[in-house]
Formats: C-alpha cells, structure tokens, sequence
C-alpha cells in the first residue's frame, strides 16, 4: 500500500502527510504488537520518515480508537513532622569533602597517572 500510494504523493508534502496518517491508522488496526512494528519500520523506509514520529502517532491513534487516555498517576506523599524531643544534628558538608580530600591526598598522593 506504501510503495504504491508513494508513486502519487511523490512531491506533494500534504498527500505524503495525509498518506502517512492513513497507513499509520491501518497499523494502529493491527492487533499483533510485533507486526505492527514491523509495519512501522518498513513505512518508515519506504516513507522515509522516522521510527518514533510513527510511534508516537500509532500511539495517539491507538488511544484515540480504544477512547482511552493515559491513566493519570498520582502520587501520594506522606507529611512528616520534626519531632521538638529529637536534636537536630547540623552536617557541615564542606569540612566532610575537605576531610575526604586531605584522606585521599594522604592515601594516594605520590601516585602518578
């Protein structure tokens, strides 16, 4: 169907474009996932169009059709509260880096690379 339609729409971007959209929904039609990709990719040589636009179209057409939309994730956080009893320990991140490099200077120092 590609190869035929392609003849016609040669050099006209607006029959490509609407060519692409009717072999993507005949794709979308397909149940078997792995034929479908096969589809993809030879549409994509043949239109030369890339992979992942036709996916991402084939995608849109599949929602659409089925009259699904992405479920929504939501995500659920929990508040945690300072306890006033627990004493809040302050981490001094600079002298902990500078221990860390003195450590490794100390350690590897005369090695050469």
């Amino acid at each position: 169907k590609a190869s035929l339609l392609m003849e016609e729409a040669k050099n006209d971007p607006v029959k490509k474009a609407g060519l692409i959209r009717d072999m993507v929904s005949s794709i979308s039609k397909i149940p078997d996932n792995i034929q479908q990709e096969v589809y993809v990719q030879e549409t994509s040589r043949i239109m030369d169009i890339s992979e992942e636009v036709l996916f991402s179209t084939l995608a849109q057409m599949s929602g659409r059709q089925t009259g699904k939309t992405a479920p929504k994730k939501t995500q659920q956080f929990e508040v945690v509260r300072d306890d006033p009893a627990t004493p809040q320990v302050k981490v001094d991140e600079l002298y902990i880096l500078e221990r860390t490099i003195i450590s490794l200077l100390l350690h590897y120092g005369m090695v050469e690379e």
